[in-house]
């Protein structure tokens, strides 16, 4: 079926109730979103469907499809942190500088035609125009200031296809 409203999906859920999210990182990001707006936790289950699905490979979601709608169907559950700023929650990530714009940068097509290597010729055009932002980091009562070409705040094991983390207990 099709959604008209989508906020009022969402304001509509309740705790029993399962969502399954079929695509990206960046559809995950916008049902939890969606969720977070709702008064209920519903339970939400994923088919990788993206380029890339950082979000996917962390929570062990199977790649293929089958393997995922197996999980879905025996109710296997996770709980998973995610990050908060202002009104907006973010599942893996929460980024500023270069090549935080890649992803949106990136055509579906070019993604369709290139899978993942496609984000990399994005981003190598913004090699070229690098610029480095102020940052202001307070760690365990210290402060750290400087200059960066990029700050990450990372709840995954993998961002941008690599695998940055190899422990499994995120």
């Amino acid at each position: 079926t099709t959604i008209d409203n989508y906020a009022e999906f969402f304001s509509q859920l309740q705790e029993e109730d399962v969502v399954v999210v079929a695509g990206g990182d960046g559809s995950i990001h916008n049902v939890v979103n969606g969720v977070k707006q709702s008064k209920g936790r519903p339970t939400l289950g994923f088919l990788p469907y993206g380029t890339v699905n950082d979000v996917c490979r962390t929570l062990n979601v199977p790649k293929k499809l089958d393997k995922a709608i197996d999980v879905i169907l025996r109710g296997e559950t996770i709980k998973y942190d995610i990050m908060q700023e202002d009104d907006n929650y973010m599942v893996y990530t929460f980024a500023g500088g270069m090549f935080v714009s890649t992803s949106f940068k990136t055509s579906t097509t070019f993604k369709r035609l290139f899978g993942k290597i496609a984000y990399f010729i994005t981003g190598a055009k913004q090699l070229f125009s690098m610029r480095t932002l102020p940052l202001t980091v307070h760690i365990d009562g210290q402060r750290h200031h400087g200059r960066y070409i990029m700050m990450m705040v990372l709840n995954s094991a993998s961002a941008a296809g690599f695998r940055i983390n190899k422990a499994r207990d995120i």
